[in-house]
C-alpha cells in the first residue's frame, strides 16, 4: 500500500512538521520518504 500526501495547500503545509515526526515513526516499521512537497509512505 502506498499513501501519497501532497502538501500543495496552505492548510496542509502546516502539517508538514507533524508528518516529519510521523515519518520518523513509520521508518521503524516500514519505508517513508519525503521528496520536496510530496510524502510517500509505503507499507510492505
Amino acid at each position: 500500500m502506498v499513501i501519497k500526501l501532497g502538501t500543495g495547500h496552505n492548510e496542509v503545509l502546516r502539517l508538514s512538521q507533524e508528518l516529519d515526526q510521523l515519518i520518523n515513526v513509520i521508518q521503524k516499521n516500514g519505508n517513508a520518504v519525503k521528496k520536496s512537497n510530496d510524502i510517500v509512505i509505503q507499507y510492505c
